[in-house]
């Protein structure tokens, strides 16, 4: 892989978390398997295994077991699988997909573009690398304190509980992160209480990984994509002619024409990047949108119940709820963000055209800038939800959705 010098600090994340390694070629390898794909291999059959264990309960129950099939428990349940099967997802599109990904990521390279232009101006790229590089810290410790907050509430609930093994002659299942169906009896789980809780803990930080660690690649991608869009159309605007020998400062015909072939050219490779990370994220994206609004529905009944069971908002069960919940509109509104962000970014590369000195150029390369405004124009590639693209109207249409139906469901609570 070409070395990275633009996002310095965020290849640093890269490799911290292992998503580099990844799609790395000079990874270390295992019998010829890139030994980062062989470690996810066996969190994936893991965490798959657990989950179907884990659910294999609502088919199968041991005699003595009573599980609390309340509607929370239900919902946060069927969250908790959406949320594992796109984490594994995700990390599966990163390994069959890393070729591909390595290819897209040569965009960060220092000399990825050729105009002149973009390499005066390279600095503007560095700046916006150091913004993204603190929101992504942001980011990731935003994610670190959603899922702690996970581990540490069965820690805190079987600390306070009265007894977590017997209560009233009734053996008690001692709370878990989850709470998965396992069809265990109670006295096998509470003996084995520590292994389900580390097996819960692992599956709980991996569905994290595996929903960062995609995001990470793709949204650093799309920011310098959005940069270099934004400089190509600066380009198009500073073209100058020069007439006759009066200024030797702007473009003679043959520079002029070398200039602006250097740039379309440049604006067409942007272009193949921007269609190879859209063909490898859309399955993907689109999920994960759904998901998000999932847990915008969800997550605020979640809340409502558990405060109006503990009357206040600071116990650790609405508090990690909370979490989920801003985590979930964060991570849509980046999304949502930057689709829209890099489409406009595109647009504005005709207006750029427009605004270069076209006025006193000769005939040819008055027909190449039309030229150039058709092709863009028909290059109509954005992000799309069936019809819909995936952008800020799309996102405050969901929420409003997710509003409605999250109000309905907790009216139907108190009321019930």
């Amino acid at each position: 892989m070409n070395k990275q010098k633009i996002f310095d600090t965020n290849f640093t994340l890269f490799k911290l978390i292992g998503v580099y390694q990844m799609v790395d070629p000079h990874s270390q390898k295992i019998f010829g398997f890139n030994v980062y794909h062989f470690v996810n291999i066996v969190f994936i059959i893991f965490t798959t295994s657990m989950t179907i264990l884990g659910l294999s309960g609502f088919f199968y129950q041991v005699h003595n077991i009573n599980y609390n099939n309340s509607d929370v428990d239900l919902i946060f349940i069927i969250f908790y699988t959406v949320c594992i099967t796109i984490g594994n997802l995700k990390v599966i599109i990163i390994m069959f997909k890393a070729k591909q990904l390595r290819n897209v990521l040569e965009i960060t390279d220092e000399s990825f573009l050729s105009n002149t232009f973009y390499k005066r101006n390279y600095y503007k790229i560095v700046k916006c690398s150091g913004l993204l590089s603190k929101f992504f810290n942001l980011y990731f410790s935003f994610l670190l304190i959603t899922l702690t907050s996970y581990a540490i509430v069965p820690i805190v609930l079987n600390a306070h509980s009265i007894n977590s093994t017997t209560q009233n002659t009734e053996i008690i299942q001692k709370i878990n992160i989850i709470n998965l169906r396992y069809p265990f009896t109670v006295e096998t789980y509470n003996a084995f209480f520590k292994i389900f809780y580390a097996s819960e803990c692992i599956i709980l930080f991996y569905i994290g990984f595996g929903v960062f660690a995609l995001d990470l690649l793709s949204m650093t991608i799309l920011v310098v994509i959005s940069a270099q869009y934004k400089l190509i159309a600066s380009a198009f605007e500073v073209l100058e002619y020069r007439v006759d020998d009066e200024d030797d400062s702007l473009l003679s015909d043959e520079k002029l024409l070398e200039t602006f072939i250097s740039i379309v050219s440049d604006s067409q490779i942007i272009h193949k990047k921007l269609k190879m990370l859209y063909d490898i994220i859309r399955p993907i994206g689109l999920i994960q949108l759904m998901a998000d609004a999932l847990g915008m529905i969800c997550m605020p009944y979640l809340i409502v119940v558990y405060f109006l069971e503990y009357g206040s908002f600071f116990n650790p069960e609405t508090l990690k709820f909370v979490f989920t919940f801003g985590y979930a509109g964060v991570q849509s509104y980046m999304y949502c963000s930057l689709f829209q962000r890099v489409t406009d970014r595109r647009e504005e590369v005709n207006f750029g055209l427009y605004c270069c000195d076209w006025t006193r150029m000769d005939i040819h390369m008055k027909k190449l800038i039309l030229f150039t405004m058709q092709m863009n124009s028909s290059n109509k590639l954005k992000m799309n939800f069936t019809t819909k693209s995936i952008n800020l109207p799309l996102l405050s249409t969901i929420i409003r959705l997710s509003y409605r139906i999250s109000s309905v469901m907790i009216n139907y609570n108190i009321n019930k």
